[in-house]
């Protein structure tokens, strides 16, 4: 297809095919020793321009080449297999360099395409016939003159294949390396965005064969679980036990509950899909106002927001070391915060001990003070006691025994005093009890009253020596209303 592939023999050669098998065979063999490629063996076997000695020559030589050894002899398996897959390799590099000459052709020139493709039967043709012919001309190589005999008769004929040989043969302007990688990289870019254009296509045809099966699977459930609620409901329940018949108006009901909920489910549906239009407008309209932003803003905006966004992203970085010189020093700060804090607790609590002591001898000390004072008090007295009695003892002076015996007689008479005032008060306080008691029974209090053991004259108000009759006690507490208007 190119014109270093066409006008190289030794690189078609390396190359064989299914439609040269035959050709190759016999005119494509290259023979080392010889020093004859196939393109020269081809090009001269067929020439009608040349000597018939010289045709003759020619047969002889490609009868002799059909009887030598093949030059693959001399390979191992190894060698074979390893040559056999070094060749495949080259014929699909090949293969591919073709076929991005061919699309650069369609692209470019169709009608060159065309006339190639014209111009391949037309070799493929010639092939084969020339195959045909020279294995006729080397079985008739015995006789030797065969070959020139069938070569005269056809000369009309080889001279057109000569010429389609000669253009083949022919070398036309080579290919350079930067137009083959310009038409690659161009081949590289169509099939890219065939193939974008082809998945965009894919993917939109697969979400709406996907929305269509999901639509067809609620179909599906919708129907069966209509057609199962009908036949519960009407089918197996609707009967009628009397006449074994399906009632109107149960089939009725049902058709119109059942009318109802579908009407209900399409107005949530058209509530739905108004919401879904609603927001695909409200996105429509966010993507024109992007496609629009996208037309006014310019690469160079572009760039210039890439340049800020470097000088932002360099000063975030030195903020960030900054920050973490910062936590550095934060980090060593409170290490050394926290071992004075250490330090600071173990002297509060020192502090906090020391204090403590200071106030239990405080304590101790006003104690002992207060012990000092009492003492010294004590002291004082035991002193005046002391004093007291030295002195008693220094102006001690013994009584008479005649006074001494009246004041013993005074002593007793006042010792038998008390014991008979104790046994009046002793009887006093029975008889207070008594009476009090007998106050609580009858006013039904639990409490004494104090005005119970006030003195009469401030109760009722008047002087008892001048009143003919002194109330009773008991009197007095029941009715006071009396004594108090007589007052």
């Amino acid at each position: 297809m190119s014109s270093d592939n066409a006008a190289d023999p030794d690189e078609d050669s390396s190359q064989p095919t299914s439609e040269n098998l035959d050709t190759d065979e016999v005119t494509s063999v290259n023979d080392p020793q010889s020093g004859l490629s196939s393109s020269e063996t081809s090009g001269t076997l067929y020439d009608p321009t040349f000597s018939d000695s010289t045709e003759s020559e020619k047969v002889t030589i490609s009868t002799l080449r059909l009887e030598r050894v093949t030059p693959f002899s001399d390979l191992n398996d190894i060698e074979f297999l390893e040559m056999m897959y070094e060749e495949e390799e080259k014929a699909r590099h090949l293969n591919i360099e073709n076929e991005i000459f061919t699309l650069f052709l369609k692209e470019n020139d169709p009608f060159a395409v065309a006339e190639l493709e014209h111009l391949f039967l037309a070799a493929l043709t010639l092939k084969s016939a020339m195959s045909q012919r020279s294995a006729k001309s080397s079985g008739s190589s015995v006789l030797g003159s065969s070959a020139y005999i069938a070569a005269g008769k056809s000369r009309s004929e080889n001279a057109s294949s000569a010429s389609i040989l000669q253009m083949m043969s022919s070398r036309g302007p080579k290919i350079n390396l930067s137009t083959k990688t310009e038409m690659v990289v161009r081949a590289f870019e169509d099939r890219q965005a065939a193939m974008a254009a082809f998945k965009k296509k894919a993917h939109a045809t697969r979400r709406r064969l996907k929305c269509e099966l999901e639509e067809f699977n609620q179909r599906e459930d919708d129907i069966t679980d209509s057609m199962a609620a009908f036949e519960y409901n009407i089918v197996a329940q609707g009967v009628d036990p009397l006449t074994q018949r399906i009632p109107a108006e149960k089939f009725l009901n049902y058709m119109y509950a059942w009318l109802k909920n579908s009407m209900q489910n399409i107005e949530k549906m058209r509530l739905r899909t108004s919401s879904m239009r609603l927001q695909h407008s409200k996105t429509k309209s966010l993507l024109a106002q992007r496609k629009e932003l996208s037309l006014n803003v310019t690469a160079v905006d572009f760039d210039r927001l890439e340049i800020e966004n470097k000088h932002f992203q360099k000063k975030i970085e030195q903020k960030n070391e900054h920050l973490f010189q910062l936590k550095k020093m934060t980090a060593g700060i409170n290490l050394v915060i926290t071992q004075h804090r250490k330090y600071m607790q173990g002297q509060t609590d020192y502090f906090t001990k020391i204090r403590n002591d200071v106030k239990k001898i405080n304590k101790r000390t006003d104690e002992i003070n207060w012990e000092a004072d009492h003492v010294q008090s004590e002291l004082d007295k035991a002193e005046e006691t002391y004093d007291y009695f030295l002195g008693l003892q220094k102006s001690y002076k013994v009584p008479d025994v005649m006074e001494y015996v009246k004041l013993k007689g005074e002593l007793r008479e006042v010792q038998k005093s008390i014991k008979i005032w104790k046994r009046k008060k002793y009887i006093q306080d029975l008889a207070m009890d008594a009476a009090l008691r007998e106050m609580k029974h009858l006013t039904g209090s639990k409490r004494v009253d104090k005005n119970w053991l006030r003195d009469p004259e401030e109760v009722l108000g008047y002087n008892i020596n001048t009143q003919n009759s002194v109330p009773d006690l008991t009197t007095l507490c029941l009715n006071p209303e009396k004594y108090d208007k007589n007052s």
